[in-house]
């Protein structure tokens, strides 16, 4: 899920469904617990660190 969070512009519901999971509410908490923040954070995050490299 955090490979397609970063590469990719997709809903993070359709994500979430496309790894098998199938209630994106039940994704994100489980996300969260394996990853520390949730997938919205997640890819604010990496959005933000490219966009600082970048610039």
């Amino acid at each position: 899920m955090a490979g397609l969070l970063r590469a990719t512009d997709t809903p993070i519901a359709v994500i979430a469904r496309e790894v098998g999971w199938g209630d994106p509410d039940f994704a994100a908490r489980q996300f969260r617990r394996s990853v520390g923040v949730t997938p919205r954070e997640y890819r604010a995050m990496i959005r933000s660190r490219l966009s600082q490299s970048s610039g």
